[in-house]
C-alpha cells in the first residue's frame, strides 16, 4: 500500500481486502458515494471499531511484574513480552533490568544475567530463550552436566552458563 498511499481512491478500493469477517461485513452495508476520501474511510472505521482498539499501558505494569509461584519462566517471559510490548516508547535498559528483578535471586537465569548482562531486548529475549530450552530439555533439573572440549579437555558446567 505504500505506492499507493497518496491515492484516496485506490487505498479506498484495497482496503476492504485488509478487513476480517466482521469489518468487511460493516464495509459491505456502507451506502454507496458515503466515504469521499481515504481520510473519511479511516475515521469511519475508527469510529465503528474504536472499542476493538489496545489500550497503551503506562510504565509501572512493566516495573510490578515479578515470576508469579507456580509460573516457569517461559510464562513469564511470555507474560513479561506481552507486557512490554503494550508500552510505547519502554526503554531497552529499563526493560533488561526490569526482566532480570522480576525473577527471585536465586534463579540460574537471573544469576547468569547478573555475570553477563544483556546488552540489548533481543540479546535479552535470545538468552531467555536459550535458558527455557536447556530448562525444558533438562527437565527443570538444575545438576551440571560434563561437556568435552574439542580439545579433549572436560569442564563441569551448571545449566545457566549454557547462555
Amino acid at each position: 500500500m505504500a505506492l499507493s498511499h497518496f491515492n484516496d481512491t485506490l487505498m479506498c478500493r484495497l482496503f476492504p481486502s485488509s478487513l476480517g469477517e466482521v469489518a468487511l461485513r460493516w464495509f459491505n452495508q456502507l451506502g454507496r458515494r458515503t466515504i469521499n476520501s481515504w481520510i473519511e474511510m479511516a475515521e469511519a472505521f475508527v469510529a465503528r471499531f474504536i472499542t476493538n482498539s489496545r489500550k497503551t499501558r503506562e510504565m509501572d505494569a512493566l516495573l510490578t511484574m515479578k515470576l508469579e509461584d507456580n509460573e516457569t519462566i517461559k510464562e513469564y517471559s511470555t507474560r513479561f513480552w506481552e507486557t512490554y510490548n503494550d508500552i510505547d516508547g519502554c526503554d531497552e535498559e529499563v526493560a533488561i533490568r526490569t526482566f532480570k528483578l522480576g525473577l527471585p535471586p536465586d534463579t540460574g537465569l537471573r544469576q547468569s544475567l547478573i555475570k553477563r548482562p544483556a546488552p540489548t531486548v533481543a540479546k535479552l529475549m535470545h538468552i531467555i530463550d536459550q535458558f527455557i530450552r536447556v530448562e525444558e530439555d533438562g527437565g527443570g533439573i538444575a545438576s551440571a552436566q560434563t561437556v568435552v572440549q574439542p580439545n579433549g579437555e572436560n569442564i563441569k558446567l551448571n545449566k545457566y552458563y549454557y547462555l
